[in-house]
This record gives structure tokens, sequence and C-alpha cells, in this order.
């Protein structure tokens, strides 16, 4: 499960867009030039940080774009959750409109300011109203245990520290996959 944060975008198709921007300026070589253009463009603060996929056949996407996904993913990882499936629930129910795909999605402001408030409200008591757990494959445990509540405190710092900081030439994705 990642949280990412890219330059400002109004939806996922417009980070598509400029992530093949991205593809095609590296099979063109001219990466590094688009990439100050897009940082330019978007007025993004932030060094853009991208990943080039190992397992690209460059030849061959050169030929058929289509299928072989992005050679480029534009994304700075500002967190991690390992078998957090409270928190993929939580997701799934306030970002994703309940469809749990594995698809990326975009995570406002808004959204961590609801997370936050949840994750203030939850305690012992409320837990399986505001952040249960779910079973599922590759989903971790579900009890609320000490992993669990270490892993609300750890996630409490994380929200506070990303609403904190947030700046307006942001955008957050958040993905997950199993």
């Amino acid at each position: 499960m990642f949280l990412n944060r890219v330059p400002e975008v109004d939806s996922i198709e417009e980070l598509t867009k400029i992530n093949e921007r991205l593809d095609n300026a590296f099979v063109e070589g001219k990466l590094m030039e688009v990439l100050k253009e897009v940082r330019d463009e978007k007025k993004y603060i932030y060094n853009i940080d991208f990943s080039v996929c190992p397992y690209m056949d460059i030849e061959k996407w050169k030929e058929d774009k289509k299928g072989w996904g992005n050679i480029i993913e534009l994304n700075t990882r500002v967190a991690y959750w390992r078998k957090f499936n409270a928190l993929h629930l939580w997701f799934v129910e306030n970002v994703q409109d309940g469809i749990d795909e594995c698809q990326e999605h975009i995570v406002t402001i808004e959204h961590l300011k609801k997370l936050k408030e949840d994750l203030d409200k939850v305690n012992k008591e409320n837990v399986e109203n505001i952040l249960p757990t779910q079973e599922g494959f590759f989903f971790g445990g579900t009890e609320y245990d000490d992993y669990y509540w270490e892993s609300i405190e750890h996630l409490k710092s994380t929200v506070d520290y990303l609403i904190n900081q947030h700046c307006t030439d942001t955008t957050y994705v958040y993905c997950s996959s199993w």
C-alpha cells in the first residue's frame, strides 16, 4: 500500500498523460529536459522522482505502446504500509467509492483530514465501527492487538505530517497491490 506525492493533477488520467509524455522523452533521450519542463509547468517545488520499469522491452514499446504500460512512473513515495488491512478498507470506503481493484486513486487533503478525524476518534470500544480490520488474501491479521494499535499510532503521525506540510501544488495518489 503506497501513498505517493505527484505534481498537482485533477485526475489519474492527467497523471497518466504526464507519464506518457515522460515515456516519450525517455525514448527520445530527453527525459531530464522534459522532467524540468513538467516541474516548471506544474510549479512543483519538490524534486521529481521517477522510476524506470526494469522489465520494459523498449523496442517492443516503441512499436506498439498499447498494453505495455508506462516506462516512467512519476511519484515520490510519502508513505508505505504493509498488511494494514483496516487502512486499506478505509481508503476503499472513503476514497475509492467502494471499488477495490488495486487502481490508483487521488487522495485529497480533505480525505486526509477525514482520516485524521477518524484516527482521533478511534478507541478499543469503537474500533469495529471506525477502522475495522478485514480478511483477505495477503491482508495480514484481523486482531486488534498491539501491532494494530502501533500501526494506528504510526499512521496518526504520518497523517499529521502530511496535513501540516501540504502544499497546494501537490496531489497524493493511493495505490494498493496484492
